[in-house]
């Protein structure tokens, strides 16, 4: 079973993917790998707990796996990881927003 719930033939999705990997359409235009039409998977709410988080406040800005190296990025004044750099141009090249790295949830005033 997939994460939506549906059974799929995971041997069909592996032929897909090595055809994608020796040289599709998608690759050949430029696109990153795994940028596919779907955009981000399923919603999960978050929960952030910390001293800093803002008190009663829901965020809807859009985060994935990858938002707590991006929150470390950035506090840290650090270079931003090609990955998720190319992650986010493909995300704005096909009309979505960049996914947040936490410091609109976060509060370092108090």
């Amino acid at each position: 079973m997939e994460e939506h719930g549906r059974r799929r033939d995971l041997r069909r999705k592996r032929r897909l993917l090595g055809r994608r990997l020796l040289g599709s359409r998608r690759a050949a235009a430029g696109r990153p790998l795994g940028s596919g039409h779907a955009g981000p998977g399923t919603r999960i709410p978050a929960l952030i707990v910390s001293p800093y988080a803002k008190k009663g406040f829901v965020d809807h800005t859009q985060y994935d796996t990858t938002s707590i190296l991006r929150f470390i990025t950035k506090c840290f004044n650090l270079p931003s990881l090609p990955g998720i750099t190319a992650r986010a141009a493909a995300l704005v090249a096909n009309g979505a927003q960049k996914m947040g790295d936490l410091t609109n949830a976060l509060d370092f005033s108090q």
